[in-house]
Order: structure tokens, then C-alpha cells, then sequence
């Protein structure tokens, strides 16, 4: 295509982007890069085409580059960030004993506890890919993120009835 097919492409799904170097979106899955099991997961999640917000995000995630999207709810934004940070996941080494206490290799905060729990569904349904190694650090990293979010409104409760909490503290302690 050339960069006025782009244009055209863009506008008729709405995808607006800033910044230096983008990438052109996808169009189909097909196009998108991502490994045959995560392809086997969205044809059985029934994904038919990517939405506006995945043909973008997804090619840009998969460069590792930084990406604000900004889209409506049910637009896909979840899957636009979760496949991406599972490709790369599971390019990294399996857990030992050794690298273990290496830390998360992807850190994903929500707002609310209900969101963090949706997030959260619709991230392990693409970690149940039958060949995507259990030993990488997807599920332990989506577990903890309900944990994490609970752990922060906690604090936050805590705060709220007065009780003598250094917030920043337990914010240093679970910062990367």
C-alpha cells in the first residue's frame, strides 16, 4: 500500500498516532506477527479482525515501544496490550532458582479491583494456549496482579481510617 492507502486506512478506522516512527497497522491477524499458538488462541476467542485499537497497538507492542491507546470499552484495548506482553514473556528464559527473584517481566496496574479481575479473565484465556510454556512468567505475573491491586486498595482503606501506613513506603518497596 502506498502511504496514502495508509492515510486513507487510518481515517476510515479512526487511528490516530503521534510520535516518531510508527508503524503501519495491521489489517488482519494474519499480518500481525504473532506466533502461531497466541494466532490459535484469538481464532478460538472467535476474533474475527483485530479492532481499530489492536491493528495499532499490537505492531508497536511488538516493537517494545511505549504506547498510550485510547479507545472506548469493548474496544479491544485488553488483548491490544496482553498479546504483545505475552510474545514477549515467552521469549524469555524459563524460571530456575537463579532468575527467579529477577522480578516481573511486565507489570500491569487497573484502577479498580473489578477491572484488574477482568484484565485479568481475558489475559489467562490467551495464556491457555496449549504450547505456550507453563514455566514462563504469565500466569504467576497475572495472578499477582489481582493480588497487587488488592494489596494497593488495602493500603488505601487503610489510609482512609486513619491508621498510621507510610503509603510511599509500600509504594517504594513494590515499584521495579
Amino acid at each position: 500500500m502506498t502511504e496514502r492507502d495508509w492515510r486513507i486506512f487510518r481515517e476510515d478506522f479512526q487511528i490516530a498516532t503521534k510520535g516518531g516512527k510508527t508503524c503501519n497497522p495491521i489489517r488482519n491477524w494474519a499480518e500481525s506477527g504473532l506466533p502461531k499458538e497466541i494466532l490459535d488462541a484469538i481464532s478460538a476467542k472467535g476474533y474475527k479482525l483485530p479492532s481499530a485499537i489492536q491493528m495499532q497497538c499490537i505492531p508497536l507492542g511488538l516493537m517494545n515501544r511505549d504506547v498510550v491507546g485510547i479507545a472506548q470499552t469493548g474496544s479491544g484495548k485488553t488483548a491490544a496490550f496482553v498479546l504483545p506482553m505475552l510474545v514477549y514473556i515467552s521469549k524469555q528464559p524459563p524460571i530456575t532458582p537463579e532468575n527467579a527473584g529477577e522480578g516481573p517481566l511486565s507489570l500491569i496496574m487497573a484502577p479498580t479491583r473489578e477491572l484488574a479481575n477482568q484484565i485479568y479473565e481475558e489475559a489467562l484465556t490467551f495464556c491457555k494456549v496449549p504450547r505456550l510454556p507453563e514455566n514462563r512468567r504469565a500466569l504467576p505475573l497475572l495472578s499477582s496482579l489481582v493480588q497487587l491491586h488488592v494489596f494497593l486498595d488495602s493500603a488505601r482503606e487503610m489510609k482512609n481510617a486513619s491508621w498510621s501506613c507510610s503509603l510511599h513506603a509500600c509504594a517504594a518497596r513494590t515499584s521495579l
